[in-house]
């Protein structure tokens, strides 16, 4: 049972984001053709797609849930740690020569 509503969950995911790829390649022709202005079109579009905190709070709270019981994996947006391999020495050579004030180069650092 479990199973069937996943797989039902999926399909539906996938769909919805089909058809809002679909729309939003169009969504310029769609003003032009349907003769909206700009701002009735953002209106309708915040409409649509947009999630209220009210909304969003429920579905924040049975993910936090479902991350604490252990059914669903934690949100990690960077990497372990411990994963890192870099020369982090050499990188703290660096940082310790440069100067007070002296402006951080992307380039100058790799």
């Amino acid at each position: 049972m479990l199973k069937r509503k996943r797989k039902g969950e999926k399909k539906s995911t996938v769909d919805k984001s089909c058809i809002q790829e679909k729309w939003s390649e169009k969504d310029c022709d769609t003003i032009l053709s349907t003769r909206q202005t700009y701002s009735q079109r953002q209106e309708q579009r915040l409409s649509l797609f947009f999630e209220s905190p009210e909304d969003a709070g429920p579905r924040a709270n049975k993910r936090k849930r479902q991350e604490e019981e252990g059914q669903r994996k934690k949100k990690r947006h960077s990497p372990q740690p411990e994963d890192l391999d870099f020369g982090k020495d050499g990188l703290l050579e660096k940082v310790n020569a440069m100067r007070d004030g002296e402006k951080v180069s992307k380039t100058y650092i790799v």
